[in-house]
């Protein structure tokens, strides 16, 4: 049955716009799967590259010596510090907080370190094993992570945090497992 969609008679159909309308929809959605799909294609190093804003984090991967392992099969979650939160941490004495402030030196002090034993577990404090999906995360508590400690993760109001830093993007699907940065 043809139903006109306008009074002047033109013949168009409801059906037949309706056919055209979920044929447009049909490649939009197929565009944006192939989107997905192509960055699923890819490993994670690789995802972190192209994103510009975890270079100083991708230099301790490379010093550490990590680069294989993290280009292998995985699977792996990377909680993905940007060269921001790098720029963040305090660095001057004098801060209120003295595990903050133990912290910040000892990673300011990893960028130009030779002991590679302390780059590896900064970059390992970063990984766990695994595809852990942000769904999962909101209903874990802890997550070991693979240079041995665990890191606290809680979801207020809905937004996942992991130990006292908020998670900005979540679920990035890389071929060898997934990133939250």
């Amino acid at each position: 049955m043809n139903l006109p969609i306008d009074g002047a008679g033109t013949g168009r159909s409801l059906g037949a716009c309706m056919g055209r309308w979920m044929g447009c929809m049909a490649l939009v959605l197929l565009a944006m799967g192939a989107e997905v799909q192509a960055q699923s294609n890819q490993k994670l190093l690789s995802i972190l590259e192209g994103r510009n804003q975890h270079r100083k984090f991708l230099t301790l991967v490379t010093n550490a010596g990590l680069t294989a392992l993290l280009d292998g099969p995985g699977p792996f979650t990377i909680f993905a510090p940007t060269d921001a939160a790098y720029g963040n941490l305090p660095t001057v004495n004098g801060s209120d907080d003295a595990t903050t402030y133990a912290i910040s030196n000892r990673v300011a002090a990893l960028f130009g370190s030779s002991d590679s034993n302390s780059v590896r577990r900064e970059v390992l404090y970063h990984v766990a094993s695994g595809n852990l999906t942000a769904a999962a995360l909101g209903g874990l508590l802890k997550v070991t992570m693979n240079e041995g400690g665990t890191v606290n993760v809680t979801k207020p109001g809905g937004n996942l945090r992991v130990n006292h830093a908020g998670v900005s993007q979540s679920d990035i699907v890389a071929s060898n497992g997934r990133i939250h940065i």
